[in-house]
């Protein structure tokens, strides 16, 4: 699936520091409309979305 054209892999390596979602599973799935894009945390608890407006833009700026 990473091979595909529309799918970028990206990792965050340690030195970037603590981000939202340090030490889970973070999916930033993202596409034309930018107010659509929704996070995914995966935990021990199970998993959890946010595609809420105040939240996206920290995810958005880690992974930029």
């Amino acid at each position: 699936m990473s091979e595909r054209p529309n799918v970028e892999v990206r990792v965050l390596p340690v030195k970037v520091g603590a981000f939202p979602g340090a030490g889970h599973a973070v999916l930033y799935a993202s596409g034309v409309v930018p107010q659509l894009d929704t996070v995914q945390l995966d935990s021990a608890h199970g998993g959890e979305f946010t595609h809420a407006e105040a939240q996206l833009p920290k995810y958005r700026a880690h992974i930029d």
